[in-house]
Formats: structure tokens, C-alpha cells, sequence
């Protein structure tokens, strides 16, 4: 019943109890007036007296009535009135109560007794998925399992059995997303008026985040709590006492957490001052944050080498210095251990015959020498202190021309970390023109830059050496050639002899013996005899031959590109394989010997084909390139290894290198789907050599 409806139903009450009371009253009024009249028809005989008090009950009975009837109008109207104002005021009331409801973010929901919906928010419409009208009259089992129903329903009945609100907390699923949330749930018992429970309200706030926030802070906690590193809160306002520290640096001082939480700073960190303190707490107002190094008086009284982190903290408006202590003893040993060796390292490298190095290039380019040894003076005329500070002084004193060499080999060896070795040039103040050879092994550092740990050494005198033995195996090289060429002289010398000579003697005695066939006795046997003595003679002639061209190709006589052309058809009617010749004969003016020297070398590259390439074609090119005769055997056969490459018979593929280096050409050999032998060769030769 709403609030109206109470107050017009009191209002009537009232009318009505009045009404109640008077109305018998009035009737009876009336009926002994009735009467009264009635008796005055039949009793004629009644003085005045009666009439009037007849006359008088009936004006009383009217007046009585009237005054009820005003009573009860005023009554109604008043009634009306006021129930019109309540309504409204009320109406309102409801619609500011159903504004609030319909926008709280908590889920509000209302069930009865059974566990029916009586009414929902839109916040907890979310939750079923469902409309307020399609969840009114339905119950939990309606919408979600049974399990998680069941436990709706026991949270439901504690609250009613407790008789008083009851506060759990439960994760859901909403239907309508698919998001999970931990909710907060306050269930309070309905009542009415008579303290009779009619039903269970319901509250649910989504603590989510307060959930996870907890979380985190307490995974934070722990971490701060098992960290390895000491860690530590100071109140500056306190005289800088510590208000918290953790289980490692409990450890790191050697006392429990009561004891500590009583120490100031300068009772642990004897080097520090309270003008220190203010200071330092000035200084992180401005910064971030800041490291310092110090030491530590731990309760064994050691004096700890520390590195200490220091923050501003500020929690409920007061700030607090916070961070963490780590111990550098092991670091400070390993430095004091490295200045001893560094200083061995001193020693060491002041002497030896070079310098050592080491030689910083970053990533963006920069450079630096972290260290260089006190020979470089010695070396270079140049001090450490002018290298540390200008760490491209000795680059300046290179020889233009190795400059950029010298660069890009560092370079390359920066990126494939390879081992560096590199020789150039430098102008010395000093010493003048030398040659220094650099070596050194690159190792890339956490920052991406590249440490060169290296070694110099003055060559001056090996580049001399070197020079002389070229120039000495220059001239032997050239005393072989012209070696080779008397060689060959006196081959072609011998076979003119052999063929002008033995050879006109050998044709006399074959017309005189033929001859005599004409004069023997017995002509038959005769003939016989003398046709034997006929195929010895030519036997001798055709072997007198083939040393005479063995000696000296008498083809070549033809040219050099005749002599090519004819080997070419006798290597492949000999072998089968065939073999094309290339060339324009007229553009090759190449003298005897390197005639001869192409000749022998297409000789031995064609035997190589036949008995190693397993090839069915060879291709020769011969052709003038400027100054040099180019020419190229090219085989379709299985290629050459390169331990192949130095056996064979005669020349064999070492034996053609070096002959055609001997007349100042190049020969290479190369697999490309075959092997293919490239002979260059000066079409003028180096000049004869002087023999001292």
C-alpha cells in the first residue's frame, strides 16, 4: 500500500467512527419524532405542550444532521486535498528513488523468499544478460549453473537465518560479455512494517581492480622483501632513521630487523654527516635519483665497500628516502686487481720491440685508444698523453694512400670479428717513410662498440728484404726464360742438322739400294731382300722425323695458328673428342718463342683433357687483347680439383704457370661447368736478362 493510500484510508477511518456514533443518535431522534407526529393524528386530545416538544426533537435532528453533513464534506475535501499533495510529493520521491536505482554502477536486485526476482538495475541486467521484465518472477537456476546457483541460494539463506546483512565475495561471469569480475555482495533482509521478512536485497560493488591492485601490491611486497639486494626506507624527519628494510639487508648489516629499525644513518655509514644528509635530500628534490659510493660499518664492525641508490619516496604527503644497497667489495677487488695488472701490463709492453694497443671504435664512428704502450715513442716519435687526447694523431701520419685501405680492412674485421692484420705506410718525424705491420683481434663489447687488442711492429727492413728477394727471383725467373730459349734455339739448330743432313744421307741410300734391284742375280729373292731394307729405311726416316718435331714442331713454320689449327684435328682424329679452334689468324703477331711456348702449352692442356676431363668437346680461343695473346681451352668434361691442379706429366698445369710466368704472363684455371685454362701473354717479351 503506498504512502497516499495510508493517509486517505486514516482520513476515512475517522469520518467513518464519527458517523458511526452520531447517525444511531439521529435515527432515534427521528423515530420518536415519527412517532410523536403520529400520535398527535391519532390522540387528538394532546395539549400544546406536546407539540411543541415534538416540533422542537425534530429541529434538533435536523440541525444534528446538517452539522454531520458539513462535517463529513469538509472532512472529504480536506481528505482530498491533501492526498493529491502527498501523491505528488511522493510520485517524485519514487521517480528520483528509480533515477538513482536505474544509474547506481553496483548490481541491486531484490528476490523474495523463494528466490524470485522481484526487481534489478541495468548494471545487473549485465550480469544475466537479460532484460528487468525476462528476469522478474525467474530465479537463479534460470540463468547460470547449478553450482554457482546453489551458492547464490546458501548466501541468500545465511543472510535470512542471520536476520542481518552478510558481506561475501564471488567472481561472476556477465552473460553479456563474457568479462569476469570478483564482485563485493552485501545481502540484507527485507521486512515490513510487523518485522515480517519478505525477501533478500542485494548489493554487489566489482572489486576487480582493487583485487588486482592488492595483488600487485603484494607481489611487490614480496619482491621487496626476498630481493637479493638489500633494500631500505629512511625518514629524513626522524633524523634519518630506518622505518623499513628487507630480509637481505638484515643480512648485509648483520642484525635483525628490531635492531636496525632503531639505527640512524651515521650510526652505519661513519663517512656521512648530517650537513651530508640535507644536502643529499636538497639534491633529490631536484634529480630523480642518484648513486652513491661509500662504506658501510656492518655490526661486526667492518667497514663494507657499498654502492648505494638513493630515491625520494613520497607516501602521505611526507617524503622518505628510499633504494638500495649493493656490495662492491668483489668489484673493488677486481678493480684493484686489474690496476695490478694493467701496471704489469705497463711493464711488459715497455719491453718489447713493438707497440701494443688497444684501439676503441664505436658504432656511430667515433674511436678512442684506451691504451697504448710507452714504446710508441719509440716507434713513432709520439707521446701516450698526445694520443689519449687526440686519438686521430697517428692516423694523420699515414701515407695518403693507405688511408683508406687501412680503414676499410678495420672496418670488415669490425663486422665479421676476424682476426685484423693490415701493413701501410707512415711519415715519421724522426725516422721518415716507414713500414709498420698492425695485427689485432677484435672483440665486440656490450654497447655494440668494438675493442681492437693489438700489436705494431716496424717492417722497414723486412719490406727491404722482400724487395730484394722479388728482385732476385725476378732475375731468375728471367735467366730460366732465356735459359729455355737458348734451349730451344739449339733444339730447332739440331733438328736442321738432323734434317739436312742424316736425313739427305738417308734418302741417298734409299735410291742406291733401290738400284741395285736393277742388277741382281736373282731378282726375286733380290727384291724380296731389298723391299725389307725399303721399310727399314722408312721406318728410320718417319722416327728421324718425329724427333726432328718432337725437337722443334716443323708446323710452326706455317704460323702459329696453323700449328694450333693442325694439333687441334691430330688431338681429335687421335682421341675422338672433339675440338674447335677460334682465332683471327691475321691479328696475332706473336714472335717464335711464345709461338712455341703456346704451342707446347695447348699441347699439355689437350693431353690433360684426354686423360683426366672425361669430356666429349674442347673449345680453343686464341686472340689479341691490346699489348697480350689470350689464350682459352675451355672443356665440357668434370672439372679439376685444386689438388689436381698441381699434378700432371710433362709441363703439368704447375709446369704451364710457371713457363708462362717466365715470359711475363699469367695463367689461371677455373671450373665452370668444365675447366677452362687461361694463358696471357705479352705480345713483346721482357728483354734478355744480364747474367753477372
Amino acid at each position: 500500500m503506498s504512502l497516499p493510500e495510508i493517509h486517505q484510508t486514516s482520513r476515512g477511518s475517522c469520518l467513518y467512527s464519527v458517523l458511526r456514533i452520531f447517525l444511531p443518535i439521529v435515527l432515534v431522534l427521528g423515530i420518536v419524532a415519527f412517532l410523536l407526529y403520529r400520535t398527535d393524528i391519532v390522540c387528538a386530545q394532546v395539549d400544546i405542550a406536546g407539540r411543541e416538544l415534538e416540533f422542537t426533537l425534530l429541529t434538533v435532528c435536523i440541525l444534528l444532521l446538517l452539522t454531520l453533513f458539513l462535517i463529513g464534506s469538509w472532512r472529504f475535501v480536506l481528505a482530498k486535498t491533501e492526498g493529491r499533495i502527498l501523491r505528488s510529493n511522493l510520485a517524485q520521491s519514487e521517480a528520483r528513488l528509480k533515477s538513482l536505482f536505474q544509474t547506481i554502477p553496483d548490481l541491486i536486485w531484490l528476490k523474495d523468499v523463494d528466490g524470485h526476482y522481484l526487481n534489478c538495475n541495468p548494471a545487473f541486467e549485465r550480469f544475466f544478460g537479460k532484460k528487468e521484465p525476462e528476469i522478474i518472477g525467474r530465479t537463479d537456476y534460470d540463468f547460470v549453473d547449478a553450482a554457482q546457483a546453489d551458492a547464490f541460494r546458501q548466501n541468500d539463506h545465511a543472510a535470512l537465518v542471520a536476520e542481518e546483512a552478510r558481506v561475501n565475495e564471488e567472481w561472476i561471469t556477465f552473460a553479456e560479455d563474457g568479462s569476469r569480475a570478483l564482485l563485493e555482495t552485501i545481502k540484507i533482509p527485507v521486512r515490513t512494517d510487523d518485522g515480517q521478512i519478505i525477501g533478500v536485497l542485494g548489493i554487489a560493488r566489482d572489486i576487480t581492480r582493487r583485487h588486482e591492485a592488492e595483488k600487485e601490491a603484494s607481489m611487490f611486497r614480496r619482491l621487496v622483501e626476498f630481493s637479493n639486494d638489500p633494500v631500505y626506507v629512511v625518514d629524513p624527519a626522524d633524523r634519518s632513521r630506518m622505518v623499513f628494510i628487507n630480509q637481505a639487508a638484515c643480512r648485509h648489516f648483520g642484525a635483525s630487523q628490531e635492531e636496525i629499525l632503531q639505527w640512524h644513518v651515521t650510526d652505519w655509514n661513519p663517512s656521512i654527516t648530517p650537513a651530508d644528509l640535507a644536502k643529499i635530500e636538497e639534491r633529490l628534490k631536484q634529480e630523480e635519483g642518484m648513486v652513491i659510493e661509500t662504506v658501510h660499518r656492518v655490526a661486526s664492525g667492518e667497514l663494507v665497500p657499498v654502492e648505494v641508490s638513493i630515491n625520494l619516496l613520497w607516501h602521505e604527503g611526507k617524503a622518505f628516502c628510499a633504494g638500495y644497497i649493493r656490495d662492491i667489495s668483489e668489484r673493488k677487488r677486481a678493480e684493484e686487481a686489474l690496476r695490478k695488472s694493467h701496471q704489469q701490463l705497463v711493464d711488459l709492453t715497455s719491453n718489447i720491440p713493438g707497440i701494443v694497443y688497444q684501439y676503441r671504435l664505436a658504432r656511430d664512428g667515433s674511436f678512442s685508444f684506451p691504451f697504448v704502450g710507452s714504446t710508441v715513442e719509440i716507434v713513432s716519435g709520439l707521446s701516450q698523453e698526445s694520443i689519449y687526447a687526440d686519438p686521430a694523431l697517428p692516423f694523420s701520419l699515414m701515407h695518403p694512400d693507405d688511408v683508406e685501405a687501412l680503414h676499410a680492412s678495420i672496418l670488415e674485421s669490425m663486422q665479421t670479428l676476424r682476426s685484423w692484420q693490415h701493413e701501410f705506410r707512415v711519415n715519421l718525424p724522426k725516422y721518415g717513410m716507414r713500414w709498420l705491420l698492425a695485427m689485432a683481434m677484435p672483440e665486440r663489447q656490450d654497447d655494440g662498440a668494438t675493442i681492437f687488442h693489438g700489436f705494431i711492429t716496424d717492417i722497414t727492413n723486412m719490406k727491404r728484404i722482400e724487395a730484394e728477394l722479388h728482385q732476385s727471383r725476378e732475375q731468375l725467373r728471367q735467366l730460366v726464360a732465356y735459359q729455355d730459349r737458348i734451349r730451344e734455339d739449339e733444339r730447332k739448330r739440331i733438328a736442321r742438322e738432323i734434317h739436312d743432313e742424316l736425313g739427305q744421307h738417308l734418302l741417298a741410300l734409299k735410291i742406291d739400294v733401290s738400284m741395285l734391284a736393277q742388277i741382281a742375280a736373282d731378282p726375286s729373292l733380290f727384291a724380296e731382300r731389298l723391299k725389307e731394307v725399303l721399310q727399314h729405311i722408312d721406318v728410320t726416316v718417319n722416327n728421324v722425323r718425329a724427333i726432328i718435331n718432337n725437337l722443334r714442331p716443323s708446323v710452326l713454320d706455317l704460323g702459329l695458328f696453323a700449328a694450333l689449327e693442325w694439333q687441334a684435328k691430330a688431338f681429335q682424329r687421335r682421341s675422338g673428342i672433339e675440338c674447335e679452334l677460334h682465332g683471327n689468324e691475321d691479328d696475332l703477331p706473336a714472335g717464335e718463342h711464345i709461338a712455341t711456348t703456346l704451342f707446347r702449352v695447348m699441347q699439355e692442356a689437350l693431353t690433360n683433357v684426354q686423360r683426366h676431363a672425361s669430356a666429349t668437346r674442347v673449345s680453343i680461343e686464341l686472340k689479341r687483347d691490346g699489348d697480350h695473346l689470350v689464350m682459352t681451352v675451355a672443356d665440357n668434361g668434370v672439372g679439376i680439383s685444386d689438388e689436381e691442379q698441381s699434378a700432371g706429366d710433362g709441363f703439368g698445369l704447375l709446369g704451364i704457370r710457371e713457363r708462362i710466368a717466365m715470359l711475363g704472363g699469367i695463367a689461371t684455371v677455373e671450373n665452370r661447368g668444365g675447366t677452362v685454362l687461361t694463358i696471357s701473354l705479352p705480345v713483346e717479351l721482357p728483354k734478355t736478362p744480364t747474367i753477372h
